[in-house]
């Protein structure tokens, strides 16, 4: 289980801190019981968030220009994670770190691989702030265009571009956000 795991690692790391047990005394207490251990699991959270990574509809790739396949364990090559905090207590809610049936302790995508998380932040600290302070709002007009020789000359050598390498003009920091441009963040 994806959320076991990472659970068990965190109390175990808890019990050598706090109480300076050994790693072979942790093992122990976790093979013969006597602890009992609560988690924020959300397990209908869980259940449906591993629903929906396992459905490749819900990724957004062509299916017959990229049809699944599988390793030779039978998992997805095509792997997808998520974590889910409730932002009010900050605690963790469901957590899979890979699509379809995997053996126990593979690598949980969500837990043990660091990745950068990318796009996932501009919504964060680029457009929330903007409409925040009200210098945008979702349908604000912005230019998804090539950056100014101002900008280009004040950064040689930086040529950021949009994902696909596609500009489309004007555009409402709505679609901008939903297309996942770059350039609209930096103008």
């Amino acid at each position: 289980e994806w959320f076991v795991y990472p659970a068990l690692d965190q109390v175990k790391n808890d019990l050598k801190e706090v109480y300076k047990y050994t790693d072979e005394e942790v093992d122990k207490l976790f093979a013969t019981g006597g602890l009992k251990i609560y988690t924020t699991m959300d397990r209908k959270m869980q259940d449906s968030t591993q629903a929906a990574l396992d459905n490749r509809d819900n990724l957004q790739i062509d299916i017959y220009a990229n049809p699944e396949t599988l390793d030779e364990n039978g998992t997805p090559a095509l792997q997808a994670s998520a974590v889910i905090t409730d932002y009010r207590t900050g605690q963790v809610k469901a957590l899979v770190g890979g699509r379809g049936q995997q053996p126990a302790r593979s690598t949980n995508r969500a837990y043990d691989a660091l990745r950068s998380i990318g796009s996932t932040t501009k919504p964060i600290t680029v457009y929330g702030p903007a409409i925040d302070t009200k210098t945008i709002t979702a349908a604000t007009a912005i230019d998804d265009a090539l950056l100014p020789a101002s900008i280009q000359s004040k950064y040689p050598g930086w040529n950021p571009a949009n994902w696909n390498h596609v500009s489309d003009g004007l555009i409402t920091s709505r679609e901008a956000i939903a297309l996942s441009k770059n350039i609209p963040t930096i103008i």
